[in-house]
């Protein structure tokens, strides 16, 4: 079966997953690059043995045979390039955060439901869906491990902003040009809660901004007007809620924990991404077996690292982890393109991620709890 022909413009993410994933994945074939700067976009064209390099999108959109381009710009130009691309008639795929606010998102997927008729995919990189402890949480939640689902407790934090000088300022201290850590990390975690449990019914939040000032790369100093934290209540209409907090600034250590609860059981992933259960009437979670059937397939080094793992070797498992669900949603793309019919995630079911993360954002300003839709 032939390969489908992709170009990627962006340079960042684009270079460090998205390329070698698409390259992995079997299904692709990475025909383009493009990113704003020429010297950028040769460079890794070279390194990747892409055959074309652009920097002006619109003379890689009239490439002769190319099927579909992947927008892995920073967010303010997520909407422009998915708009002109299913426009010209090409199946798109668009990094995650979909849109720096709930108007472009909607524009996008009405853009996208109306171009589905065409037959055109336009789907989310939200490829945490498959880790496999997540889509384990996903088969047992729907198979009733838990009963009804009741509450969900999830606690990220990390020190990628704890330095006021490293890294140095960038984009990402700019909430005009889509940045913030709800947007930015927080729209995983809403989209794999929403996955689990359904659709969010109300919000209430707060977002934190505890690095007020980061260094420039010319050594003065600039102000920070973006969120290094969040935390969010929410309510879901199935009745479960969920208790949210993420921070980017701490100092030392990482905590990534998510429990759920429920009338006959809880499920538990823990700091190191193993996933733990207990039904009622068990004293203690116990670890539960990865079923074969989630790893099947799977790219090398899918698979979670070992218990006894530490240090540089953890680091280096988990490193190694990331590019594997990148692959599995891939093929997943491939699969929607050949049929010509989205799946998900989709564009339009980013766009109630973001409208999540909107209400959260006005819930700080307004002060309340905010009802959906919007």
């Amino acid at each position: 079966m032939a390969r489908i022909r992709i170009a990627v413009i962006g340079t960042g993410f684009g270079t460090r997953v998205q390329i070698p994933g698409f390259q992995e994945s079997g299904e692709f074939e990475v025909v383009a690059v493009g990113s704003h700067a020429e010297r950028r976009a040769c460079e890794v064209a070279e390194r990747f043995a892409i055959p074309h390099a652009f920097w002006d999108h619109r003379a890689l959109l009239a490439l002769p045979g190319l099927d579909v381009v992947s927008v892995v710009t920073t967010p303010e130009f997520h909407e422009p390039l998915v708009l002109e691309t299913l426009a010209a008639g090409k199946h798109v795929f668009c990094e995650k955060p979909l849109a720096r606010n709930l108007d472009e998102a909607r524009r996008m997927a009405s853009a996208a439901e109306a171009a589905a008729a065409a037959g055109l995919v336009a789907m989310v990189d939200h490829e945490f869906r498959w880790q496999p402890e997540r889509r384990h949480v996903k088969e047992l939640l729907d198979e009733g491990f838990v009963g009804t689902p009741y509450g969900v407790s999830a606690v990220s934090h990390m020190g990628l902003f704890a330095d006021p000088e490293k890294p140095a300022w960038s984009w990402w201290q700019e909430r005009a040009r889509g940045a913030g850590w709800l947007l930015n990390s927080g729209t995983h975690l809403i989209d794999t809660l929403r996955w689990w449990l359904g659709d969010v019914e109300r919000v209430a939040g707060f977002t934190a901004t505890k690095v007020a000032r980061r260094r420039r790369r010319d050594g003065t100093w600039a102000p920070v007007d973006t969120d290094d934290s969040f935390g969010a209540l929410l309510r879901f209409r199935s009745g479960a809620d969920a208790v949210l907090h993420q921070s980017a600034v701490a100092v030392a250590g990482r905590t990534n924990l998510v429990e759920i609860t429920g009338s006959e059981g809880v499920l538990i992933i823990d700091g190191h991404g193993r996933l733990l259960g207990a039904r009622r009437g068990e004293a203690e979670p116990q670890p539960l077996a990865t079923p074969e059937h989630l790893l099947a397939g799977a790219p090398r080094d899918f698979r979670p690292p070992a218990a006894g793992a530490t240090g540089a070797q953890a680091t280096e498992a988990l490193r190694a982890m990331e590019i594997p669900p990148f692959v599995c949603l891939a093929r997943e793309l491939a699969a929607a393109i050949r049929e010509r019919r989205t799946r998900e995630p989709s564009i339009v079911d980013a766009a109630r991620t973001q409208e999540v993360c909107e209400a959260i954002e006005r819930s700080v300003r307004e002060g309340r709890w905010l009802e959906l839709p919007l």
